[in-house]
């Protein structure tokens, strides 16, 4: 890999083995060895997500590398392993999500209960002379999208936040 700096320098190489990363300078000397449990808390996944360049948060400072789409693939993994190795964020991601599926289903109840109820009374009234549905119409179609909406992606959030919770035990 090659850091981002001017003028640009010779290749760093990251290695790694099953409990320890090491990062060599151009001359072959360790730099930096990191634990993999903690590799999640040094190197940006953002950064690695979006622009496939490896930059690490070191308490000396930051350690930014240019673009590697390779090494970037590799690095990756290597953080969400690490991420899953974490009990501490496993636990807090699992405490979201178990938020989430409550909050999804109470969605679906509100919403949907919302929906059908209009549904139902436009079905019983067949021609209501209230002479008030025709100033708010508009409002009432905006209020039975939203309530629709609301309805189909409370289930979703309920199936994903318990598929992501189904990942983090399976580690």
């Amino acid at each position: 890999m090659i850091l981002d700096t001017q003028p640009p320098q010779p290749g760093w190489i990251i290695e790694w083995d099953d409990s320890y990363l090491t990062m060599r300078d151009p001359d072959g000397q360790v730099c930096l060895s990191l634990p993999l449990n903690q590799l999640h808390r040094m190197i940006s996944l953002p950064d690695l997500d979006a622009e496939s360049r490896a930059v690490f948060a070191l308490p000396t400072g930051t350690l930014a590398f240019k673009k590697a789409d390779r090494a970037a693939i590799d690095l990756r993994r290597l953080v969400l392993n690490s991420l899953k190795t974490d009990p501490l964020l496993v636990e807090k991601h699992i405490k979201a999500a178990r938020a989430t599926i409550i909050f999804g289903i109470v969605m679906f109840f509100v919403c949907g209960s919302v929906f059908a109820g209009y549904c139902w009374w436009a079905s019983v009234t067949s021609n209501p002379n209230a002479e008030w549905i025709h100033y708010v119409g508009w409002l009432i179609h905006l209020v039975l999208l939203v309530c629709l909406a609301g309805a189909i992606a409370g289930p979703t959030m309920v199936v994903s936040s318990w598929r992501r919770i189904v990942y983090l035990r399976r580690r």
